[in-house]
């Protein structure tokens, strides 16, 4: 092993920090744009290495490969040098009675990954030298049988299609036969997404398609007419960008999906597109990430900007002013310049329930605050008599505590230092143009706390060997730790609020909270609750006939008890549930075929079992259309609404139809939402029939076209002000918007008739609109300028206010109560259905005095999930919404 490749332990710390994170990343995000398109076929397999003859300074690494039933496997066994990644694999075959051998050479940690047709592959990492002989059990693959039918409902021959999963990337392709059949083999247990394609024929993707091991599932995908979706990439400055990746996905979880890169005129397409919303996401080097944004493909071409980004550096140290290496650097937040100033040339469209990116401003670019950003991928750039490390949103710090980010978006960023020894610190506010660079960033390290937590059982015996997960509201790495023989762990480096959670196979099972000043000791108790109740029930129709593949999730009906445990109904209906903490429970059960049903505190009877019975889902179709001339209209945003809150969401398709499917009988509301349209809504009744599947048609629903007002906001000196709040005033319901960077505004959908327009901004001030307006339906008003009185600072005299960790939204009292009064737009708390007026009762179980009392239950650190109990007018309900970072409004915002 080389010099270069040793690393300290510091570096090593910090290693596994930024795996963590990139995990964390690659899971949740399933890669936020994946780089592989589905028309890529597998990487072909090394060739296998010739038999490998052991010499001095490495070892030979000998060991067998077995079925679940200990028969041997032919096989083939893949090592990786874990010491110099860029070092070629060694591959080798395993013998009729499955054993191998392989030459390790010098490094000190391998990879051993064994493959073989039928089975799920195994890895193992061996350290050598290693004693033992290594044996790898390999368990039975599952397969996946596709048949692809035309719109006639005929097979489809020599139709493409392509399967991804969690654990298959890039996706599978495979084509079918003249039967329209094609069958996927040797996968691995999870879920998988199918789609197909074939002359000018798409197909929607089919979801959450379930493959267990040794089993074959078959599934069957149908043919419509594809659309294609065309577009151009251009620089800040107008010019072609080519070499730009676009993928285009079903939604944020699509496993399999559509890339293209532009060409040398910045052009894209992207064919083999069904006629309905997609997310739209593309990345280049140098550039910041457009998008995520929702798209209609087969209405126009689309065009976007692609933004520079800037350079920070700066040095991290102790307290005493000593350099800190191998700290983790992010970009943690902060408000974006720009991601794009021209407007797109098709409609975007989507609703933060669904798309929490969706842009705020009606130019179809991002505008709105800068989300907290994960650690990128993390390459080492040599640099004198040290390594300083970067990427481009995440840096390590070197020998000398220095650091350096590069693809910053522009506008005023912060950032973050995290270290296992230290709690988290974060910068001052400061701004940095597109391209541009920031220097001396000084972040400093605090005196850090430390937290002991003790972990006992319901009988209050300690609890050994149990992983404890450590977060604060100022820090968003969570610190693990494995309890000792008293039960107990010790973190330093914590300071603030500070959740405890113990957990069992990586779920939280309990949890607790204190607060922990600077350079303090708290210390901490997780009491588990008792377990080993069993849970047996079925999961029936309305003639108590058993329904299999039933999907049964169960959890502690108390307030931090426990994370859910999921099954899978057999085939007569039946599960089981074995350890679970003492009931109630809340339940949610799903089908493909019947409506959810979600009970939030059920409890079994005396011999311990429980029947849920799934009502037949229903379905509510529409037809929407233009009011001045019946013409179908697409891409229109449908909400299905129960006592006012959301049941499902759709958009409309190119012929205007939108369908819900498994749906419980009751009264719904049907709301429309169109960026260029003005809104309607309408009631429905669902009710039970003699048809198998009750079904009702809300009619066509036609939208009044509205008009554009498009303008510019400047300061007193004519200079461009960007993030200007524009709206329409005493207007209840007008949309209103946010400016790009060059100070541009667009307001669409807005009712015929006269307005007055206001535009303000925090440091430039408030003023109206030059002229008041008049317009008609589908008119386009130009020009229509706002002059600020005041002068747009552009240093750090004016700085953004503190970032919060919490669940986004703001609480006051009121006479009937502790009353929300508003919620970050695109958070996870308007997405989980909290509302403003909301009236809160209790969080996280525990009921709220005032609203000073709620506010502090409420923050906390950045991914604990928060149960909030709201009183409505059909009584409470809970939520469950994730805590996260978020910049509170402006004092004068919530202002009566």
């Amino acid at each position: 092993m080389n010099a270069g490749s040793r690393r300290t332990l510091p570096s090593r710390l910090a290693a596994l920090v930024v795996g963590w994170l990139a995990c964390f990343v690659l899971f949740v995000a399933h890669d936020e744009l994946p780089r592989s398109p589905i028309a890529l076929p597998r990487p072909a397999a090394p060739e296998p290495a010739p038999r490998a003859v052991p010499v001095d300074d490495g070892e030979l690494v000998v060991g067998r490969v077995v079925d679940a039933e200990g028969l041997p496997v032919l096989a083939r066994v893949v090592l990786y040098d874990d010491d110099d990644p860029d070092a070629p694999p060694r591959v080798v075959e395993c013998d009729p009675d499955g054993r191998f051998e392989v030459y390790v050479g010098a490094a000190r940690r391998a990879l051993l990954l064994a493959e073989a047709d039928g089975y799920e592959s195994a890895s193992r990492v061996v350290v050598i030298p290693t004693a033992a002989p290594v044996e790898f059990r390999l368990a039975p693959a599952g397969a996946l049988r596709v048949r692809v039918l035309l719109p006639d409902g005929t097979p489809a021959p020599s139709a493409s299609v392509a399967i991804g999963g969690v654990s298959v990337r890039p996706p599978r392709l495979g084509a079918t036969d003249a039967q329209g059949m094609v069958e996927f083999r040797s996968l691995p247990t999870g879920l998988y997404d199918v789609r197909a394609s074939s002359l000018g024929l798409a197909s929607r993707r089919v979801t959450a398609i379930d493959v267990r091991a040794g089993e074959t599932r078959a599934v069957d995908v149908s043919l419509v007419a594809a659309v294609s979706l065309v577009g151009r990439v251009l620089g800040h400055d107008g010019a072609p960008l080519p070499n730009v990746e676009v993928a285009v996905s079903e939604d944020a979880l699509d496993l399999a999906p559509h890339l293209v890169t532009s060409d040398a005129d910045g052009r894209f397409r992207l064919d083999d597109l069904v006629a309905s919303p997609y997310v739209l996401a593309a990345r280049s080097d140098g550039f910041l990430p457009f998008g995520p944004v929702i798209v209609t493909p087969g209405e126009g071409e689309l065009t976007f900007t692609l933004v520079r980004g800037a350079t920070i550096r700066g040095r991290v140290s102790d307290a005493r002013g000593n350099p800190v290496a191998g700290v983790v650097v992010t970009l943690v937040g902060g408000r974006i310049d720009t991601a794009g100033p021209s407007a797109p040339s098709m409609p975007l469209t989507g609703t933060s329930a669904t798309q929490p990116l969706t842009p705020e401003g009606e130019l179809g670019v991002m505008l709105g605050d800068l989300p907290p950003i994960p650690l990128g991928v993390i390459t080492s750039t040599p640099g004198g008599g040290s390594t300083s490390v970067a990427s481009a949103i995440g840096a390590v710090t070197d020998t000398n505590g220095t650091f350096v980010l590069v693809g910053v978006p522009p506008g005023t960023v912060q950032v973050a230092a995290h270290h296992p020894l230290h709690p988290t610190v974060t910068s001052a506010p400061r701004r940095v143009g597109g391209g541009g660079v920031l220097d001396g960033i000084e972040l400093v390290f605090p005196p850090a706390g430390v937290v002991e937590v003790t972990v006992v059982d319901a009988r209050g015996r300690p609890q050994a060997g149990m992983v404890v997960d450590v977060r604060t509201d100022r820090d968003d790495l969570p610190r693990n730790a494995t309890t000792d023989e008293r039960g107990m762990v010790r973190i330093e480096g914590v300071t603030g609020i500070v959740v405890a959670q113990a957990l069992r196979e990586g779920v939280a099972i309990a949890n607790t909270r204190g607060t922990l000043d600077v350079g303090g000791r708290l210390e901490l108790r997780i009491a588990l609750d008792e377990v080993g109740y069993r849970l047996e029930g079925q999961v029936v129709d309305d003639r108590r006939v058993g329904i299999p593949f039933a999907r049964v999730s169960v959890r502690a009906a108390r307030a931090g008890a426990a994370a859910s445990v999921v099954a899978t109904t057999d085939e007569l209906g039946r599960f089981v549930f074995d350890t679970l903490p003492r009931p109630p429970y809340r339940i949610e059960v799903e089908h493909a075929s019947y409506a959810p049903r979600r009970d939030p505190s059920i409890a079994p009877d005396a011999t311990g079992r429980l029947e849920l019975a799934l009502e037949r889902g229903g379905v509510v179709t529409g037809t929407v259309t233009q009011a001045d001339d019946d013409r179908a209209l697409a891409g229109v945003v449908v909400e299905l609404l129960d006592g006012g809150e959301l049941v499902d969401e759709d958009a409309t398709d190119a012929r205007g139809q939108f369908r819900f499917e498994r749906l419980a009988t009751g009264r719904y509301e049907v709301s429309l939402r169109h960026r260029d349209f003005l809104p309607e809504s309408r009631t429905v009744t669902l009710r039970a029939g003699r048809e198998e599947v009750p079904t009702v048609d809300a009619g066509t629903l036609a939208l009044r076209p509205g008009f554009t007002v498009r303008g510019v906001v400047v300061d007193a000196l004519g200079d461009p002000v960007p993030r200007a709040r524009v709206r329409v005033l005493r207007t209840l319901g007008a949309p209103s918007t946010t400016t790009d960077t060059q100070g541009r505004y667009e307001l669409r959908g807005l009712a015929p008739g006269a307005y007055e327009l206001e535009a303000s901004h925090r440091v430039a001030g408030t003023a109206l609109a030059r002229r008041s307006f008049r317009a008609t339906a589908r008119e386009v008003l130009l020009d229509v300028d706002v002059r600020l009185p005041g002068r747009l600072a552009v240093d750090e005299e004016h700085p953004d206010p503190a970032l919060e960790r919490g669940v986004a939204l703001v609480v006051a009292d009121a006479p009937s109560g502790v009353s929300v009064i508003w919620i970050a737009p695109g958070s996870m708390a308007e997405a989980a259905g909290l509302r403003v007026g909301d009236r809160v009762v209790r969080v996280d179980g525990e009921a709220v005095a005032h609203a000073a009392h709620a506010a502090d239950r409420l923050h906390g650190p950045v991914g604990i999930v928060c149960e909030v109990t709201l009183a409505r007018a059909r009584g409470e309900r809970t939520l469950r919404v994730g805590r996260e970072l978020y910049r509170p409004p402006p004092p004068d915002l919530l202002r009566p």
